[in-house]
């Protein structure tokens, strides 16, 4: 359940989560099915709890200079992308998008505040 008044989220478990910011991200799947190497190199974040093991892997055998791609630059990729490089660093993460542009289905203020960034 979602409290927005006092910022909590609860959990299946029925452990609240408290927050400042909340991003729901809902959209499509997230692995690439046939992609060639993704099976062995790639990384889906949906389901999140198998993401969140890999994710941990990735950070503990990471070695100095490797880079991430995120592929994907709709708004669910773009807040990924932001929160590796966050982690990773400066140059550690590069966006993918398939398109003309990052976050295309968002408004052209939000576009720009997210290259911006």
């Amino acid at each position: 359940g979602l409290d927005p008044g006092k910022r909590l989220l609860r959990l299946e478990t029925g452990e609240d989560l408290p927050f400042d910011v909340l991003s729901l991200d809902t959209g499509a799947g997230s692995a690439p099915q046939g992609l060639a190497g993704f099976a062995d190199h790639g990384l889906a974040v949906k389901p999140f709890g198998a993401f969140a093991e890999r994710w941990e892997a990735f950070l503990a055998g990471r070695a100095p200079g490797d880079r991430l791609a995120v592929l994907g630059g709709g708004a669910g990729g773009v807040e990924v992308a932001l929160a590796a490089a966050h982690r990773l660093g400066p140059g550690a993460v590069t966006l993918v998008e398939a398109g003309r542009e990052v976050a295309a289905a968002l408004p052209p203020r939000a576009r720009g505040l997210l290259r911006a960034a």
